[in-house]
């Protein structure tokens, strides 16, 4: 019998990290358990606790009390098997200071996540677990990584713990319907137990793979409300549920529509502002076994148009595809040509010594949604004290102050202000190279690479492709030591802060000591603050 476990809770924290509101929690958990859901995973345990990230990250039973308002339904969590490993065995320390025994639990099922690498230690956290009274099952993970000799000895070792379920996973989305017969048939060489499969969408065919699944005999199928999960996602619980009500062998299950409601007032919001789901380059990453977590940063914001993407991402080793690194993606970036530099001519260096700093003192603008409050705020203080002003891409409120240097790393937005008429600054300084498109001011370049924080009379070197970080060591390359920010309004999602925080740190850390100073309100920490009015 086909059984539905849904693990939007966890897979979906990856976009969110793990910050579910309570009531939105427990209104899922009931939506799915009306709906037929068999079981729900609500999150990670995880032994990283170095983050504020949310308590689905964690799952720990102190705030998890309304579980118990659902005595029918079966719950469970995902543990990382690496991250529980020291000196190449189960830290059982680090377990026993997490999990309770089932029996005082509000889990009943445990899934162990392991790569081929560490699967040989996955038969000590099942023993663990058993010992602990849980049903327990096992997810290999990069499937499409292994030929068949790897997942032969897999399964020698899956016989050998005897799982409740065996569980697949498609972690790069890779795989077409035929391989999911060809997997299946392999496995059932080796092993006759339960098995599940858990599907990604980059190619668009999550869905259609899980079916063939279901025909080729799999027993347990992962899903989640609107496909949230990391990368471009996963099989759509809601559109399982649908075509198991209407063409599965046990129909009268599954009610579809109580998912409704909730995937309308949370879910479809978050996919609206996330974007998770097929695009083109999640494809790519796909069909070449690229981790789900590059395409996810490079996405991220808008900062690359998804020409650029695609050739960062091919630039990407094929040794580093498989598991994300920060570094490999630095190099890729770096690597790559900006998209926008097209056949244009060289564009002339900016000379630092072409704007000498005659003050101490100068205002860092960005495109904060906060900064439109300040717009008259903004241009009194800058008639009245006569600051220099650099300018992230385009704030539109200082079109009255031609004198601002403007900086633009984002090549889709130099091509918008190329196309402007009036109102641009004396001089825009950017990243690229070359650009073909006339734009009716000075237009320079200044090097940015991406990596530990530098600054150089050639170029600067940031860790993030972010304008902010680009115009805030301009202004320190420039002379500047006490940088006033105004529009650095940050996220509401804390996770999204922490590269602006990360490079704050470091640039408050140089030896000359600048100060960075929020002059309008900020949710970024480790700035000092002052008000706009009070300059």
């Amino acid at each position: 019998m086909t059984k539905i476990l849904d693990c939007t809770l966890r897979d979906g924290g990856y976009y969110n990290d793990w910050h579910f509101p309570l009531q939105t929690a427990r209104q899922t958990v009931e939506s799915l358990v009306d709906a037929g859901v068999d079981i729900i995973e609500i999150g990670l345990k995880s032994a990283f606790d170095d983050e504020c990230s949310g308590l689905f990250k964690y799952c720990n039973e102190d705030y998890l009390d309304f579980l118990g308002d659902f005595p029918d339904a079966t719950f469970s969590f995902m543990l990382n098997v690496k991250e529980f490993v020291r000196d190449d065995k189960l830290d059982e320390q680090a377990l026993d200071r997490i999990i309770r025994p089932a029996e005082e639990s509000h889990f009943g099922v445990c899934r162990l996540a392991a790569h081929y690498a560490d699967f040989e230690l996955v038969p000590e956290f099942v023993r663990y677990f058993r010992g602990e009274g849980y049903q327990v099952g096992v997810n290999l993970m990069g499937i499409s990584l292994l030929d068949e000799e790897r997942i032969a000895h897999a399964m020698s070792i899956v016989n050998g713990m005897k799982p409740d379920v065996f569980y697949v996973a498609d972690s790069f989305g890779s795989m077409l319907p035929e391989d999911v017969s060809s997997l299946v048939g392999l496995l059932r060489k080796h092993y006759a137990g339960p098995l599940g499969i858990h599907t990604h969408d980059n190619q668009g065919l999550a869905f259609a793979n899980t079916l063939r699944a279901l025909d080729e005999g799999v027993e347990y199928i992962d899903a989640t409300l609107t496909g949230m999960g990391r990368g471009a996602g996963n099989l759509s619980t809601e559109q399982i549920l649908l075509w198991l009500q209407n063409r599965g062998a046990d129909r009268a299950r599954y009610h579809s529509s109580r998912v409704l409601d909730i995937i309308h007032d949370f879910f479809q919001p978050m996919k609206d502002h996330y974007r998770w789901g097929f695009n083109y380059v999640y494809m790519m990453s796909g069909l070449s076994n690229i981790h789900p977590l590059y395409c996810m940063d490079l996405c991220d914001g808008g900062r690359f148009p998804m020409s650029e993407i695609s050739a960062i991402l091919g630039n990407i080793p094929g040794e580093r595809r498989a598991s994300f690194s920060r570094g490999a993606l630095a190099d890729a970036i770096n690597a790559t040509p900006r998209s926008m530099a097209g056949q244009g001519k060289d564009l002339p260096l900016f000379d630092l010594s072409s704007e000498p700093a005659d003050g101490s003192a100068c205002l860092v603008v960005a495109t904060g949604p906060d900064i439109r409050h300040y717009r008259e705020a903004v241009g009194n203080l800058l008639r009245r004290r006569g600051l220099p002003v650099i300018e992230c891409n385009d704030s539109e409120i200082l079109a009255d102050f031609p004198e601002r240097i403007g900086v633009v790393l984002n090549g889709m937005r130099l091509a918008e202000i190329a196309r402007e008429k009036s109102g641009l600054p004396r001089r825009i300084i950017t990243g690229e190279r070359r650009f073909e498109r006339p734009i009716a001011t000075t237009l320079e370049h200044f090097p940015c690479r991406i990596g530990e924080h530098a600054i150089a009379p050639d170029g600067l070197t940031v860790p993030d492709f972010e304008a902010g970080q680009y115009a805030i060591s301009m202004a320190l390359a420039l002379g500047y030591r006490q940088i006033h920010l105004a529009g650095f309004s940050g996220y509401e999602d804390a996770q999204r802060n922490g590269p602006m925080n990360r490079y704050f740190e470091t640039v408050q850390a140089m030896p000359e000591k600048p100060r960075l100073i929020a002059v309008t309100p900020t949710r970024y920490s480790g700035l000092e603050q002052r008000s706009l009015f009070t300059l």
